[in-house]
């Protein structure tokens, strides 16, 4: 898989081999699916892949500050008792912008975990998270269009991977990595 970045001027574009980069794999658990309408964060890790090794450099559970349904409890095993004493986003926002930094943004479904980080990074930075992202979810359509679903369970499947968390932040992230 290839990452196009765009320099200065049109002639300065360079195709960079994404097992020859660095990157960090994000996953968050939330309080549902709607990051604009009230959504908030749960839990968030940061996997960094370098020469194709995986280390976990950033997870913590978050207080949303709000309930969080049935149902989202059901799947993630997070309750509110597991959160309420847990730090706010503004507290974690900064070591969390560092681990994140200077790194391509790869996620399963990466729009999902962007549109709620960057909306907990404006909120509590009043910045928004900026940076190049990839999306494994796209990447599996390119490349394994004979899969009939390309959820994190599929592509866990389908490549041997064991996930003994799943439906929570550091299993997810270190899965797609």
């Amino acid at each position: 898989w290839m990452l196009r970045e765009a320099g200065a001027i049109a002639e300065a574009n360079v195709l960079r081999r994404l097992d020859q980069e660095s990157f960090v794999v994000v996953d968050c658990e939330t309080t549902g699916s709607r990051s604009m309408a009230g959504d908030r964060i749960t839990e968030v890790a940061v996997v960094r892949v370098h020469e194709g090794r995986a280390e976990m450099i950033f997870e913590t559970l978050v207080n949303p500050d709000r309930p969080i349904p049935p149902a989202v409890m059901a799947l993630t095993n997070i309750t509110w008792e597991m959160v309420r004493r847990a730090p706010r986003f503004a507290e974690i926002c900064d070591q969390l912008l560092g681990a994140l930094e200077g790194s391509v943004f790869v996620a399963h479904n990466a729009g999902f975990d962007w549109r709620f980080l960057s909306n907990e990074i404006t909120r509590a930075t009043r910045r928004p998270l900026v940076g190049q992202r990839l999306c494994t979810v796209r990447m599996a359509r390119h490349f394994l269009p004979q899969l009939r679903r390309r959820n994190l369970d599929s592509l866990s499947d389908y490549y041997g991977i064991v996930n003994t968390a799943r439906h929570r932040a550091g299993g997810d992230a270190m899965a797609t990595a």
